[in-house]
């Protein structure tokens, strides 16, 4: 049996004006349970945020191949920006990841605009 492993890294708020983090999966690989359910067995990606407790403003928990695919996560104006953690689940099996991120102001017109689509 494979141990767990979790690893974190921690978004620092770059500017007073931050708001919103875009995470570029280049690449990103990682193990599955057989159920196809991410943690335990499987692996899992979580992104924390000061809107931790919104559902609409941070991502939920993913898994899998998810190279060229992106996401987006509210960073609010004050505290801590967020957290990306990597956990390694107990199954078996090969694991990569190259992760952009880009940040950006409150004032950016390239800010996703999440209640757009609300």
């Amino acid at each position: 049996m494979t141990v767990s492993q979790t690893c974190t890294y921690n978004f620092n708020r770059i500017c007073d004006n931050l708001c919103q983090i875009r995470l570029d999966f280049r690449t990103l690989s990682t193990s599955s349970s057989a159920t196809g359910s991410c943690g335990t067995a499987g692996d899992a990606v979580t992104v924390s945020s000061p809107f931790s407790s919104a559902v609409s403003a941070f991502p939920p928990t993913v898994c899998g191949i998810l190279s060229g695919q992106h996401m987006y996560f509210e960073t609010g104006t004050t505290g801590d920006a967020g957290t990306l953690s990597i956990a390694t689940g107990t199954g078996a099996g090969s694991r990569s990841f190259d992760i952009k991120a880009t940040y950006y102001t409150c004032d950016n017109l390239a800010k996703y605009d999440f209640l757009h689509f609300i």
